[in-house]
């Protein structure tokens, strides 16, 4: 599950964002969440750590399907 401080997004719901994005295949989410499980970590931080997404481009991703504009402030 993802939390990003304010909304926690089910894995399924992020499988499903990154799969009609094109950036995973279920065969890659497989793969990935045998990673995440293995390591013991969040599968958006196994995205991260495999470079699949930025952390950027997930915030963006979950931003678009909630509908909540994304703003990176640095």
């Amino acid at each position: 599950m993802v939390y990003d401080g304010t909304i926690m997004l089910p894995d399924s719901k992020l499988k499903d964002i990154l799969i009609g994005a094109g950036l995973i295949d279920e065969k890659a989410w497989g793969t990935l969440a045998a990673y995440a499980g293995s390591a013991h970590v969040s599968m958006s931080s196994a995205l991260m750590e495999k470079g699949i997404v930025t952390d950027e481009q997930l915030g963006s991703l979950i931003g678009s399907h909630i509908n909540v504009p994304f703003v990176v402030v640095s």
